[in-house]
């Protein structure tokens, strides 16, 4: 039987190796010469660029994959997706009455709530989408709604060029 002075010198021992390695060889786990992504296709969506915004349109394929009860409720969880990526767009109570009798509807996008103010160049105020300066035309969220025999509403949301 081993007696606690040994134990605890084994401990600190063992602990003391440990650090080396954390230090050393073992310091980092993932590769070296890069950041922590695990297959390297990690990438900023809220950039918009091509493969950004297909990767969007994925995700809002996916959410259509279901019918709803309520399409503007399947608006409201696209909403809230495209808010976390900096996208916005305006639904009012008048857009949703539209999307209860129209099959289709064309929502403008904003990229972090627009900008306004001062260009910097000019004393006017200016506004604008934040999307077409940096791509040179604006983006639009396609909504097409279709009634299903049930009752039942399926609804098919894609991110499209505006203007």
């Amino acid at each position: 039987m081993r007696s606690f002075k040994e134990l605890r010198k084994t401990i600190n021992e063992t602990a003391a190796h440990a650090a080396y390695d954390m230090v050393g060889i073992r310091g980092r786990v993932g590769p070296q010469d890069g950041d922590n992504a695990l297959d390297g296709t990690d990438i900023n969506l809220s950039s918009l660029s091509n493969a950004a915004i297909a990767r969007i349109n994925t995700y809002l394929g996916a959410l259509s994959a279901k019918p709803y009860i309520d399409p503007v409720s399947a608006l409201k969880q696209a909403q809230g997706r495209l808010q976390m990526v900096g996208l916005d767009f305006h639904m009012d109570r008048d857009c949703a009455m539209r999307l209860s009798t129209q099959t289709e509807e064309l929502l403008p996008l904003v990229r972090f709530g627009g900008v306004f103010g001062s260009d910097g160049t000019t004393y006017g105020t200016n506004h604008d989408d934040g999307i077409t300066p940096m791509l040179g035309h604006g983006l639009a969220l396609r909504v097409e709604t279709n009634k299903l025999p049930n009752g039942l509403t399926q609804v098919h949301a894609m991110i499209v060029p505006n203007g």
